[in-house]
């Protein structure tokens, strides 16, 4: 019930002023992202010629339309949570800031990290996620194609996601206050709790509506989870 109580303090703190305006800006990122996405496919499907004219043509053009348009959409709804982490990652410090200056006045004030830093720790997410994504749709093609063993294909793809999501936000939260040993250490102590933090965001990042604020809301559910875990070692 922790988490969940994390997860729904951090839905109220979208109103929150600041939380506000930072929501917008990451949301906009991310959906300008996507929409350079299907510019650059569709003019790509749009440069493939094949024939000279006629019904083959005609045929081979809406089938590559059709094909390109799903899986234009497929590679959305796998890349979702990698472009929106990386852009929630460039809002953090003012997220976790205006958090923990409203929630938290009594705790140790955390260490701004680089803008630099960040966006090169975003970028190292991504490509790991990406790579690791993209090798993925083998595996969920495959279990979607054998009626039996379909339904682990969500399954697959939210464990898998949960792991990379719950490292990359806890770490990002976790090294505003930590050493990078530290967090490592602090992570691997509550795997199974950031696991499970992961895969809801996971979960989130791929519902619509929802997952156009899912990244700042995690960010925020992980300071709390964060804060949570801190007072329990103090308390030990």
């Amino acid at each position: 019930m922790g988490m969940l109580s994390d997860f729904a303090r951090a839905f109220g703190d979208l109103t929150h002023p600041a939380i506000r305006r930072l929501l917008w800006i990451s949301l906009g990122l991310t959906l300008a992202t996507f929409a350079g996405l299907f510019v650059v496919v569709e003019l790509a499907l749009a440069a493939i010629e094949v024939g000279d004219g006629g019904w083959v043509q005609t045929v081979f053009s809406w089938a590559v339309g059709v094909l390109g348009g799903l899986g234009a959409l497929v590679l959305v709804w796998v890349l979702f949570p990698v472009v929106a982490t990386f852009f929630a990652g460039l809002m953090l410090e003012h997220v976790a800031a205006a958090l923990e200056a409203s929630h938290y006045p009594d705790a140790p004030k955390g260490r701004d990290q680089p803008l630099i830093g960040g966006i090169l720790s975003g970028l190292r997410f991504a490509a790991v996620a990406v790579a690791v994504n993209l090798a993925g749709l083998l595996v969920y093609a495959t279990l979607l194609l054998t009626v039996v063993l379909a339904p682990l294909a969500p399954v697959v793809f939210y464990v898998v996601n949960g792991l990379l999501l719950g490292r990359e936000y806890f770490e990002m939260v976790a090294l505003r206050h930590l050493s990078p040993a530290d967090a490592r250490a602090l992570r691997r102590a509550n795997r199974g709790r950031v696991f499970r933090a992961g895969a809801v965001m996971a979960v989130l990042l791929t519902i619509p509506i929802l997952n156009l604020v899912a990244p700042v809301a995690g960010v925020a559910a992980m300071v709390h989870i964060f804060h949570r875990m801190q007072t329990s070692r103090r308390q030990r």
